[in-house]
């Protein structure tokens, strides 16, 4: 039982430093995107990143409304998306864990 027990908080405090490691990421991709006083050429670049690591949530904006900073609902909708995936990656390793 005990093995289990660590074996489950192991998966668990994976699953927390990927979100934060996704969202630390997003949030640099995010803030070179807006920040006027970066080139232009740092900004799309980060645009283009930001566009094909999560296309889902960033393909349809343009990038003239990433660089304006028109992000808030794209920005929400992804960072609930990476909590649950990694509340979802720590309930399946659970599962796992138990044998349930």
């Amino acid at each position: 039982m005990k093995k289990s027990q660590e074996k489950l908080n192991e998966l668990q405090q994976t699953s927390q430093k990927n979100a934060v490691e996704e969202n630390v990421k997003l949030t640099i991709l995010l803030e070179t995107a807006k920040n006027v006083n970066l080139s232009l050429a740092e900004r799309k670049k980060a645009v283009t990143e930001l566009q094909e690591t999560y296309p889902k949530y960033f393909a349809n904006l343009s990038q003239e409304k990433i660089l304006a900073g028109d992000t808030a609902k794209a920005e929400l909708e992804l960072r609930d998306a990476i909590l649950s995936k990694a509340r979802a990656q720590a309930a399946s390793g659970s599962l796992i864990v138990t044998g349930k």
